[in-house]
């Protein structure tokens, strides 16, 4: 995914400009969701070592620390390690 093409769709959203449907800007979002939902699936359905869960980190879309930690207690509640996901999202904003 053009993480360029998602800064560009946050900032039209920010905006609060129109989303017409099949325009390329509704196909990104379509994909990120669905790319959402089968992140959720994984993380659900097994344990993940801290390199699992960076790999996980690195597909999201918006890789804010906020984002990050919102992903994972919301999706993910007493299924991952919340001090290990908030070390590995600030590892990952410090590169």
């Amino acid at each position: 995914m053009d993480e360029n093409k998602v800064k560009l769709l946050i900032e039209h959203l920010n905006n609060k400009e129109s989303l017409l449907a099949n325009s390329d800007y509704n196909k990104l979002m379509n994909e990120i969701s669905s790319n959402t939902r089968k992140l959720t699936f994984e993380i659900n359905t097994k344990y993940h070592s801290d390199e699992e869960v960076r790999q996980i980190i690195e597909k999201l879309a918006d890789k804010s620390i906020k984002n990050i930690m919102s992903t994972f207690k919301k999706d993910y509640d007493g299924k991952a390690d919340m001090a290990m996901v908030s070390r590995l999202a600030k590892e990952y904003q410090a590169k």
